[in-house]
């Protein structure tokens, strides 16, 4: 009687270099994480529209050396033995200076809007990854479906608050405040 294994196969792994590289001239957006390349779903007509809300709302809060990063920018997590690269919905940075021309590393908030297919990845890894960045003091989750925004904040020790259609979200990281009716203004829900 023989016996008989399936193999299992890693997948392959390139290097932070080769990722940038092929990242620059790919028609798809794809994260890295630990190696490995992801690609990107498009997102939904709803996303974008609530994505491009919180970029109105946000922008003419902002203090002078905070910059509002939308869709296609890259958000790069060394740790001591990986480095991954998201590409979150929004991310405010306060960096005077950028350090990287493709990337940034040092987000004061991440905003990530759920849709079906990501929303367990947004709730699990990309959590657990944002949360471990030094700077982030503000982790947004905004449903695309209803009118609620979820909010953990360094300073509350990461513990989620939920926000509903009539509430204000405050944001004393960056002296900011987000409607929630603002944020689906332009969706129909």
């Amino acid at each position: 009687m023989s016996k008989s294994h399936a193999k299992t196969s890693e997948p392959p792994r390139i290097s932070e270099a080769d990722y940038l590289a092929s990242e620059s001239t790919s028609q798809t957006k794809h994260e890295l994480v630990d190696g490995v390349i992801y690609a990107m779903a498009s997102g939904s007509n709803a996303a974008n529209q609530i994505t491009l809300e919180i970029v109105a709302a946000l922008r003419p809060q902002l203090p002078a050396g905070c910059r509002i990063f939308a869709m296609d920018a890259k958000l790069r997590i060394a740790t001591d033995d990986t480095v991954s690269f998201y590409y979150p919905d929004l991310m405010v940075t306060c960096r005077p200076v950028d350090l990287a021309a493709h990337y940034q590393e040092e987000p004061a908030v991440v905003i990530e809007v759920l849709s079906p297919s990501t929303e367990r990845i947004d709730r699990s890894e990309k959590m657990r990854a944002y949360i471990g960045i030094p700077s982030l003091q503000a982790y947004l989750l905004i449903a695309q479906d209803t009118a609620r925004v979820e909010l953990m904040q360094r300073s509350e020790g990461w513990r989620p608050e939920l926000f509903f259609r009539e509430d204000t979200v405050e944001l004393p990281s960056i002296g900011a405040k987000l409607l929630v009716e603002a944020i689906y203004a332009g969706t129909v829900l």
